[in-house]
């Protein structure tokens, strides 16, 4: 029932948005490294500074070359509404994660409010196409810290998960290599 009106509010709000002043830029990147993928080769007319291309970049903008595959036509509206819709696996994790922890759906949906209520968060959702993407895999990673040693999922199955999930997390934002020593505390 929350996903389902929090995507009724992605499609009639995601429209609402202005362009940020780093959009641009992120955007031109993806389609950057959208373009490297194809092509072995930097793209010779994005109109980016030369640190911004794919091979000279300080971070892989994998995920802006994925909302660029999904809206090659660059309209940005469409890039909020993927951005929020996408965000939704945030809420679902967080959710999920409090579920399994005191086994109560009643503490799961007591835990939303927490997220939602974030302006930092909830803000910057359709727009902030570093932080967000960050977010995801972040989650994802603690979600999966905690629920995989749980499961009777094959060892080497779970590193392999949690070490595409970490990569990720990581190649987002240096801070996510951060994953690492929470994994690491959390067995202890």
């Amino acid at each position: 029932v929350v996903s389902f009106v929090y995507l009724i509010v992605c499609f009639f709000t995601y429209k609402d948005f202005g362009i940020t002043s780093d959009e641009q830029l992120e955007y031109g990147a993806g389609e950057a490294l959208v373009y490297y993928f194809q092509n072995g080769v930097n793209p010779s007319d994005s109109g980016l500074r030369e640190d911004h291309l794919p091979t000279n970049t300080i971070y892989y903008r994998i995920y802006q070359a994925s909302l660029f595959l999904l809206n090659p036509t660059n309209f940005y509206e469409h890039y909020h509404l993927l951005n929020m819709v996408f965000s939704l696996s945030i809420f679902i994790c967080f959710f999920s994660l409090a579920v399994f922890r005191y086994k109560s759906i009643k503490y799961g949906l007591l835990a939303l409010p927490f997220l939602i209520l974030n302006p930092r968060f909830i803000g910057d959702i359709p727009t902030n196409v570093k932080d967000i993407p960050f977010a995801i895999f972040y989650f994802w990673s603690l979600f999966c810290i905690y629920l995989l040693p749980q499961t009777k999922i094959n060892k080497v199955v779970q590193v392999l998960i949690l070490g595409v999930l970490f990569a990720l997390t990581s190649a987002t934002r240096i801070i996510g290599a951060n994953i690492f020593l929470v994994y690491f505390i959390y067995n202890l």
